[in-house]
């Protein structure tokens, strides 16, 4: 664990000197900075690994931004949430000596959401990203072009925490803004389930 550069974070550098991806790992409500690293092993093996906890606090589980009563973020507390991750990720970068070039991201729920507003706000910083069960962050005043972005969305078909139709309408604006899209669905709800985190690894190696 560290808690330089804003975040309480772990980095575990790739073992392998030939393989030069890094994979923002981005945890759900309530994860910590140690919850994706297994999973991250799974879906992307030998590669170098960033993981932050959400510096939100809320009734005792840690979150990177908050969603409101109504269901809906809080796009002030977003925009300042995706900004402060932005420059965790750049100073990590200096600090551990990767190429930004080389991230992805994988994001889970909380951690999804924060992970398409960084794609939104950032065109061309990410080119390559899993978004397990993401919420819908907003529509940006002018699209991004993210043509040379690819990026996997999954949900569940009876998700009661971030309802499968924000991600069909994520999936949506994500085309508009011209990325390459693929979407898998599965008949359970907001957990991950092995089917998902395999068409992650496939994704992956594709």
């Amino acid at each position: 664990m560290n808690i330089e550069l804003g975040f309480v974070h772990r980095f575990i550098p790739s073992k392998n000197p030939r393989n030069k991806r890094t994979i923002l790992l981005l945890h759900g409500t309530g994860g910590n900075e140690n919850y994706m690293l297994k999973i991250g092993s799974v879906i992307s093996p030998g590669a170098s690994y960033l993981s932050p906890r959400g510096r939100i606090f809320e009734q005792g589980l840690n979150k990177f931004c908050i969603r409101k009563s109504d269901g809906k973020y809080d796009l002030n507390d977003l925009r300042m949430r995706t900004s402060e991750m932005v420059s965790f990720v750049i100073n990590a970068s200096r600090k551990y000596k990767f190429d930004l070039n080389t991230i992805s991201i994988l994001g889970y729920s909380n951690g999804g959401t924060i992970a398409a507003s960084i794609i939104l706000t950032q065109p061309g910083m990410i080119k390559r990203s899993v978004l397990f069960h993401p919420g819908f962050p907003f529509i940006p005043d002018d699209l991004p072009d993210l043509s040379n972005s690819r990026i996997l969305i999954t949900s569940g078909e009876i998700d009661d925490i971030v309802r499968p139709e924000e991600s069909v309408e994520l999936a949506k604006l994500l085309k508009r803004c011209r990325a390459d899209i693929e979407i898998f669905k599965h008949k359970k709800g907001h957990e991950l389930v092995k089917d998902e985190i395999y068409e992650a690894k496939k994704f992956f190696e594709n």
